[in-house]
């Protein structure tokens, strides 16, 4: 029999042994530097992947920093003494993927869908010039695809759906000729469908669906005869179906175009897609239907569109698919031509002007118009060429079109003239209208300025033309008068033009480089325009001010200074003649629409106060 001493004896031992072997498990947690089956840079990629995914709560983490054997983990499979595949399916991995992830440069198959990963896609895949498999899919993944993902010749599987994907699909994915299926539906990806695509001549499977991309499909995608499922549905494409979609002869399973804004008529060569169902409703597509879809032994959805039929058979057989298609059906709208803007201006010394014709509605159909010049005050022979014409647009066809007017320059000092340009003679009922065309003798102005250089005052000129001055919300004397300190917005002092007050007076452009010339400038503002509303806490501001686009608040914070270019529409690059105007002490550049990089003659202005 046991005594009490004996009894606390043998439960002492008891506890040593159990501490022994915590002790022991402790010790036998992951050491990269002592792993001898894989490099250690793969082991920490693995150990990081775990900490960065809460590892200590996936579903199934046998192995894992437990041991120095990291090639027996849950989902690692190695091979030649490298990480080959990482299987984490379904594994409930949550936060994001690590960039030691990209060390595993021997990679072959990569599975981490269905988890709540979040977080970018690394640009770091792209070295894994051995993958073959990727899946990220139904995850919460965020960010662009990577453009390097492009660089994965031997990749077959990109499967990259059901997550919070943006930005465009990148071209270089086009590079993957080895690719069969390509997945990147349910995103939130915008821009055009890549026509590099088109180079994928062995994908079996392609799916962009529910998206916002936008822009035509891309005749390409005609050559992609090895497809069998095909889906572009719930996105915002426009323009017509490529008759290369007839060329899709691998076509097994589906072509979706559904849910979009495609225009145009149906192509007979669809006729050629056996054993397909065929989804093109909820489109505008108009006009007949082609009889020759008769013969298709396959499913065909058209409702909610603007199409006819008159091929009894044709009629027949979309009945037995859907006896309701017709009255879903509504009637073509027609397309409406119009000058893009009401009113150009343009000088005699410019020798001609350009005029754009914009075709809005839908695209269907076949349409033109003629246009002819009429005079107002600026008469046909001495102040412009008489031009007449026609433009067309095919079906399908949105392009804008352009009428080039020659402009004579009669060596005599005028007030301004104008004349008109108009749309005549409709086909298909198109609505049309006219344009004001107004012509000044800017370069004679300049010769007989004397308050300021001739050079300030061309400057001055260049900016009017250049964003369309005839069409300003004020553009009081402006090429009315040889005095242009008197001009709106113009101020001047010791003979140089030190300010220019033009925000928000529905300027429309680009900004001339010209305006480097305004050496004595001071204060240059251009922001805004009239269609944009400000929001409410400038407008607050503003009306504060009085319209003093110069305001300082009671904290000496400058809302409108030197340069603005917010909520306007001026277009193209910033001048890097600005960087001349050495006298400029605030300047403030919100972008709107205009495009490239900030000039790094900018740099010059060494009075700059406020950038």
């Amino acid at each position: 029999m046991l005594n009490k001493h004996h009894f606390g004896f043998h439960a002492l031992w008891i506890v040593l042994v159990l501490i022994s072997q915590s002790v022991t498990v402790a010790q036998a947690a992951t050491d990269c530097a002592a792993v001898t089956e894989i490099p250690s840079t793969e082991c920490e990629a693995l150990v990081a992947l775990y900490n960065s995914t809460d590892g200590a709560n996936w579903a199934d983490n046998s192995g894992w920093l437990e041991t120095n054997t990291p090639c027996g983990w849950k989902g690692v499979t190695c091979s030649s003494g490298h990480v080959s595949q990482l299987s984490l399916s379904s594994n409930q991995l949550t936060g994001s993927i690590p960039s030691q992830l990209g060390n595993l440069t021997k990679l072959e198959s990569l599975r981490l869908n269905a988890n709540q990963l979040t977080g970018s896609i690394l640009t770091e895949f792209g070295n894994m010039s051995g993958l073959w498999y990727l899946r990220l899919d139904d995850n919460q993944l965020t960010g662009s695809i990577p453009s390097q993902l492009g660089n994965l010749s031997n990749l077959m599987y990109l499967e990259l759906y059901n997550n919070e994907l943006t930005g465009s699909i990148p071209s270089q994915l086009g590079n993957l000729i080895n690719l069969r299926e390509l997945h990147l539906y349910d995103n939130e990806l915008t821009g055009s469908i890549p026509s590099q695509l088109g180079n994928l001549s062995d994908l079996w499977q392609l799916d962009l669906s529910d998206n916002q991309l936008t822009g035509s499909i891309p005749t390409e995608l005609g050559n992609l005869n090895k497809l069998w499922s095909f889906d572009l549905s719930d996105n915002e494409l426009t323009g017509s179906i490529p008759t290369e979609f007839g060329n899709l002869s691998g076509l097994r399973s589906i072509l979706d175009l559904s849910n979009n804004q495609l225009t145009g008529t149906i192509p007979s060569e669809l006729a050629n897609l056996r054993d397909v169902w065929l989804l093109l409703n909820n489109n505008q597509l108009c006009g007949e239907i082609p009889a020759e879809l008769k013969n298709r032994s396959s499913r065909l959805e058209l409702d909610n569109n603007h199409l006819t039929a008159d091929d009894p058979e044709l009629i027949e057989w979309l009945n037995k698919r859907n006896p309701n298609w017709k009255d879903t059906q509504t009637s073509c709208s027609t397309a409406t031509l119009q000058f893009k803007l009401t009113t150009y201006s343009v000088t005699e010394s410019d020798g001609f002007i350009t005029i754009n014709v914009i075709r809005t509605g839908d695209n269907n159909g076949t349409v033109s118009a003629n246009y002819a010049t009429i005079d107002n005050t600026a008469i046909f022979g001495s102040d412009y060429t008489q031009t007449t014409g026609t433009l067309s647009w095919a079906d399908g066809d949105s392009t804008d079109k352009t009428i080039t007017i020659p402009i004579i320059d009669d060596n005599k000092f005028e007030d301004i003239e104008t004349f008109t340009i108009s749309l005549t003679d409709p086909v298909s009922g198109e609505n049309l209208d006219n344009a004001t065309v107004i012509v000044s003798d800017s370069d004679l102005i300049c010769t007989i300025v004397t308050e300021i250089p001739s050079t300030e005052c061309d400057a001055l000129i260049a900016l009017y033309n250049s964003t369309n001055g005839a069409s300003w919300a004020d553009n009081t004397k402006w090429l009315r008068a040889d005095t242009p300190c008197n001009w709106y917005g113009v101020e001047c002092e010791e003979g140089h033009v030190i300010a220019l007050k033009l925000a928000f007076n529905r300027l429309h452009g680009s900004i001339p480089a010209e305006l480097g010339n305004l050496s004595h400038l001071i204060t240059l503002q251009l922001g805004s325009d009239h269609g944009e509303p400000m929001s409410e806490i400038v407008q607050m501001i503003y009306d504060s001010c009085g319209g003093d686009l110069s305001c300082e608040d009671s904290m000496g914070i400058w809302y409108f200074t030197d340069l603005e270019a917010v909520e306007n529409q001026l277009i193209g690059s910033i001048p890097p003649e600005l960087g001349n105007l050495s006298l400029l002490e605030t300047l403030e550049l919100g972008v709107g629409n205009l495009s490239g990089s900030i000039p790094p003659e900018l740099g010059n202005l060494s009075q700059l106060k406020s950038l």
